[in-house]
């Protein structure tokens, strides 16, 4: 197989707007389809070396197995060090289980797997795991697992077989992901079947190429098609955002742009002379280093720094990012290459040793609950940990869909229930522990907002997830309306659906906040009309960052806690958004305490009270935070007033 120059600025296409995407720089909204880029040109390059191969007689097993560790290993072992290292100085100890975790899944080669059971990969979550993009090489580790083992299947048929046995694999890849992106879009996400399509699409291209047997299309269909390839995955760039229900039908632009890019970009005409511009090819050589340092360099950066980066460092930041994959790609990618620079026995004992190691520290990082006991600067991080843990009210039994009424309550003859998702566990603390306390049982589920009849569905959230939500609020409403005992209802969420669709139990529709709201309405009026008193507690007050981790960096770094206070001017959209739906709720005539007016005065919020942590995240009460509530700010006094 000739070398392509413009395949090398295909990856640079490719690396470069992924790398900006996660850095967030504007106008790169659709930046991760970088991904599917570097998928369709991994099929394409993978089944030209397995054609020459096999057509050459060259081709063994061991051979090509050998030379994907040698493309792959050195450099993400190396990111993988350097990961850890940093660690151990950076992550708190919740992080650092998951960074752990994270560690054994790579040396298992399912990285992808474990980020599927964790995170959705758009989630703000997501972001903060240094090893988050390792996904794509678990799917592209997995698809050499198959590959040649296929090709070695249809290299018995002429090429027209192969390429009609290729374009039915990858339809049934592809329908399986549009199946799966209605069931669990996470799956669909992160998960080999679901993208193995792409990759196949790549070996299409050789099989094209390998029809037409060398023969050039004509300077009109080159430039036109080629062009057509590069507009498409301009337009997914710019274009598609995280709500764009990725993967699916989209994933044809970038993909569907890489192929035509591909097949027809010939030597003599404008497009391959632009992928092939010298700062263009340089990119595209170290694209791949350059892809293992962003997300370590960001996602440190993130954990370490109090404020958001400015958009100054973030630049230096990619710069850094760029510098340090070319130092890679000269020292040790292209060295490990070359069997005659590092023999096989080299090799082999290097991985094995590391691997061991990344396996051990991965486990110890697991079952030591993140290396809890570490001290950084002379703070132990088991303590930081304990004020960020999550705040699940009276139990972790408590966020579920199953009601345990033993855990989840608080008195002999409990006459309030707390309802709502996670904005509403957090507040049990403040509600029970003394004798100032309310006789109550609780009822909550993470993101089950407390609405009758519709739900969130998207992203982590399957149509099987939805409709437990639906009958999870259906059967709470049921258990109040049927209990005498019951006189009192506090309910509390953000209220808000946006960034999801509505499902109303048989099909999904696009978010209409006007139909959330009518259904929360007739929810907490259908309370009312049986005679219970509702008290509706508003979201706490955020300005969209991490407030847990700010007041966690801040005791790290020995700052005042009250260097995380925010101002009113900083409230978040989200907040404000969840704000005036409470405050419509309130024109209702349904009683509302307002968290905002507890803790925040004219201009600033607190974030702290004595060094109690007040936050665990951008707007989830702290335990400690929850029980200072109720010890020193009166927080039941205050909810009876109402």
């Amino acid at each position: 197989m000739d070398y392509r120059r413009e395949i090398d600025g295909l990856r640079a296409i490719a690396v470069i707007p992924v790398i900006l995407f996660h850095a967030g720089l504007p106008f790169f909204s659709g930046g991760f389809v970088g991904v599917d880029i570097f998928f369709v040109i991994s099929g394409y390059l993978i089944t030209s070396v397995l054609f020459r191969d096999i057509k050459s007689g060259g081709f063994s097993f061991s051979y090509f197995y050998e030379r994907r560790v040698r493309r792959i290993a050195p450099a993400l072992l190396l990111i993988m060090f350097v990961s850890v290292l940093l660690s151990w100085f950076v992550l708190l100890p919740a992080d650092m289980k998951a960074f752990s975790q994270s560690l054994v899944s790579i040396t298992l080669v399912s990285p992808n797997l474990f980020f599927w059971l964790q995170t959705d990969y758009f989630s703000p979550a997501a972001e903060m795991n240094p090893l988050l993009h390792t996904w794509s090489l678990g799917v592209e580790e997995q698809f050499y697992i198959f590959w040649p083992l296929i090709i070695l299947f249809i290299w018995r048929f002429e090429l027209k077989r192969q390429a009609v046995f290729l374009i039915a694999l990858c339809s049934v890849s592809f329908f399986a992901m549009e199946y799966a992106r209605t069931e669990n879009a996470s799956f669909a996400f992160y998960q080999f079947p679901t993208r193995a399509w792409e990759l196949i699409l790549g070996g299409l291209a050789a099989v094209f190429l390998s029809i037409r047997d060398g023969r050039n299309f004509g300077p009109h269909i080159s430039n036109t098609m080629s062009l057509l390839g590069l507009v498409l995955i301009f337009i997914s760039i710019v274009w598609l955002d995280k709500k764009s229900g990725y993967p699916g039908v989209w994933t044809l632009l970038p993909t569907s742009g890489t192929f035509l890019l591909i097949v027809f970009c010939q030597r003599q005409h404008m497009v391959t002379k632009l992928l092939g511009h010298k700062w263009l090819v340089a990119i595209g050589l170290v694209s791949y280093s350059a892809y293992l340092w962003h997300q370590p360099i960001f996602a440190f950066s993130k954990h370490y720094l109090v404020a958001p980066a400015s958009w100054q460092l973030i630049v230096c930041l990619v710069f850094v990012s760029f510098v340090l994959a070319f130092f890679t790609w000269r020292f040790v990618e292209t060295p490990f290459r070359s069997a005659s620079k590092v023999n096989n026995r080299y090799l082999y004992t290097a991985l094995f040793t590391a691997l061991l190691f990344f396996m051990g520290f991965g486990l110890l990082g697991h079952f030591s609950n993140g290396y809890d006991s570490r001290n950084v600067a002379g703070v132990s991080l088991r303590d930081i940990g304990a004020m960020l843990q999550p705040n699940y009210g009276l139990s972790k039994q408590c966020d579920s869909d199953i009601v345990h009424l033993e855990a989840c309550s608080y008195g002999a003859m409990p006459d309030t229930v707390l309802w709502g998702d996670s904005y509403a566990m957090h507040l049990a603390p403040a509600l029970t522990g003394d004798s100032n306390s309310l006789s109550l049982v609780q009822y909550t589920l993470s993101s089950c907002r407390p609405v009758l009849g519709i739900s969130i569905m998207g992203g982590e959230y399957s149509v099987d997830w939805s409709q437990r939500c639906i009958k999870f609020n259906e059967s709470v409403i049921d258990r109040i309306v049927a209990n005498d005992q019951i006189k009192r209802v506090v309910v509390s969420s953000m209220f808000l659906f946006s960034g999801y669709s509505l499902y109303d139990g048989s099909e999904s529709r696009d978010y209409d906040s006007k139909v959330v709201e009518r259904a929360l309405v007739e929810s907490l009026r259908l309370l009312k009309s049986s005679g219970k008193e509702v008290i509706i507690v508003s979201p706490m007050p955020s300005n969209g960052r991490d407030i847990g981790r700010c007041l966690a960096r801040a005791k790290i770094l020995g700052k005042d806690l009250n260097s995380c206070n925010f101002k009113r001017s900083e409230w978040s959209r989200e907040f404000l958004e969840g704000r005036a739906v409470v405050s419509r709720l309130a024109a209702e005539g349904f009683k509302v305490l307002w968290l905002d007016e507890i803790f925040c005065d004219a201009e600033v919020c607190q974030t702290a009270f004595e060094g109690t942590f007040l936050y665990r995240d951008k707007g989830h009460i702290s335990i400690s935070g929850a029980t200072y509530m109720r010890e020193k700010l009166d927080f039941v006094d205050r909810l009876l007033s109402h």
